[in-house]
């Protein structure tokens, strides 16, 4: 396990959502997602 800031990876020009997995156990799992306000895809959502 690697212990950092949540921000220091991320590039100065941000073209596309990015997103790291940060704590996985069981179906437990914290993301951190950054955006510069990019659409998903439509019917990304629609289940």
């Amino acid at each position: 396990m690697e212990i950092g800031k949540l921000f220091d990876a991320i590039p100065a020009s941000l073209p596309d959502e990015i997103s790291e997995c940060l704590l996985r156990s069981g179906s437990l799992r914290v993301e951190c997602i950054v955006s510069k306000g990019q659409h998903s895809a439509p019917g990304f959502w629609d289940a």
